[in-house]
């Protein structure tokens, strides 16, 4: 199956990036919901609608991490296509960031929530 991936920077005290993953089907199911009409192939409405969905989960984890008073800003998100021969993990982990993979189920079918957040280190 293919799969589209959205994702947003965020940087503050904690920086990184966080990540949706989600198959061609559940996108498209999405996109109709939020777009109120029939969505039956990928395409720029799909991209947007990733889009946005990936500002709002990252607006909300941003908002629970400003709760101890700390500024974060969020970059613009973006969406890839993975491709049909797509088995990856999207992010990657580097060096002394773990990645975090929470899954989510909805009525519409599961997809997948990634971070990779590290606490940024003071010079």
């Amino acid at each position: 199956p293919q799969d589209l991936v959205g994702t947003i920077d965020i940087r503050g005290g904690i920086s990184g990036s966080i990540s949706i993953l989600l198959s061609y089907p559940l996108a498209l199911s999405m996109a109709s919901l939020m777009l109120e009409e029939e969505i039956d192939e990928v395409n720029e409405d799909v991209y947007e609608a990733v889009a946005e969905i990936t500002n709002i989960i990252a607006g909300g984890i941003k908002t629970s991490l400003s709760q101890n008073g700390q500024a974060f800003l969020l970059g613009l998100p973006q969406v890839f296509d993975l491709g049909p021969e797509s088995n990856q993990i999207f992010p990657k982990p580097g060096k002394d960031q773990p990645p975090l993979s929470i899954p989510i189920q909805t009525g519409q079918g599961a997809f997948c929530v990634a971070s990779l957040l590290r606490e940024e280190r003071s010079l």
